[in-house]
């Protein structure tokens, strides 16, 4: 599985640009964001800005990863068991 982490946009230079994720500095390539700017947000992934993404997502999903990372996952094995379950319906359903 791969994950895309939202990062604030600190400077730019031509298709290079740095960006801040959590608190640190990373240089991305922005080829495949055209037209971003300078305290936008990006979704970053291998070194790439992917996507534009409004500020609201992106702190609503660093939210999501700092629980995660301070062991506060919440309500996740829950959403996850019921993912399996209409998984394995779905399947029985097909299998028939």
């Amino acid at each position: 599985m791969c994950l895309a982490v939202p990062a604030k946009v600190i400077s730019l230079e031509g298709e290079d640009g740095v960006v801040d994720l959590g608190g640190n500095r990373l240089s991305v390539r922005m080829a495949l964001t055209p037209g971003i700017r300078v305290d936008q947000w990006v979704l970053v992934h291998a070194g790439f800005s992917i996507a534009k993404i409004e500020t609201s997502d992106a702190l609503e999903t660093w939210g999501y990863l700092k629980a995660c990372y301070a062991g506060d996952a919440t309500g996740l094995d829950r959403d996850a068991d019921e993912m399996v379950a209409s998984s394995r319906v779905a399947a029985e359903g097909t299998a028939r």
